[in-house]
């Protein structure tokens, strides 16, 4: 019986790789991809929801709802610092609140933002009002509350104006709404006498 002839390490290093491919071959993943909307379902799932890009195993469980399709980010407005830039342009400048097209030419100033109203109070440049009812102001992202402040009754006289109206005559007491007609008499205090004026 004639003697095989021995193989080199090299070519049994060759055989061991090559019987090793064909038992176990790489999976292909594009045999058994499925598109479903902007996903790709692999590993054997199904799309089971194409508007919404989700893929389960088969039988699974999946929801119906319709999912809108993505937009373009250039369609969305774009906040640029207080104002909000239109289609297609993008914040250049958000301190100053400059839009401009796409690679468009765009000043790199400073601007200091303005003083802002809030409620009672004016809020100092690089605070936000936080709430307008109680005129609270804070540092962007600061803390704030959001309780309801109330305005405190105007005093007039010896009586407070209800909301919605001013004082017109202190000495008789008397509320008008703003502009309202009012006497200009002058009332006494019942516990003074002519002797203590």
């Amino acid at each position: 019986m004639p003697f095989l002839k021995p193989l080199s390490l090299k070519a049994l290093l060759l055989l061991a790789m090559t019987l090793g491919a064909l038992a176990n071959p790489f999976p292909n993943p594009q045999n058994d991809a499925v598109q479903c909307g902007t996903n790709i379902c692999n590993n054997g799932d199904v799309c089971c929801n194409e508007s919404c890009g989700i893929c389960t195993p088969p039988g699974g469980l999946c929801t119906q709802q319709a999912c809108k399709p993505p937009t373009d980010s250039v369609d969305r407005p774009v906040k640029c610092g207080p104002n909000t830039c239109k289609k297609g342009d993008v914040c250049c400048n958000e301190s100053c609140g400059i839009c401009t097209p796409p690679r468009g030419v765009c000043t790199q100033q400073l601007c200091e933002p303005k003083d802002v109203q809030c409620g009672p109070t004016i809020c100092r440049r690089g605070q936000v009002c936080c709430n307008k009812s109680c005129g609270i102001c804070t540092p962007p992202g600061g803390g704030c509350t959001k309780q309801a402040c109330f305005p405190t009754p105007a005093k007039c006289g010896s009586t407070a104006c209800p909301s919605g109206q001013v004082c017109c005559n202190a000495s008789c007491g008397v509320c008008t709404p703003p502009g309202g007609v009012c006497t200009q008499q002058i009332c006494q205090d019942p516990a003074t006498t002519i002797t203590d004026i």
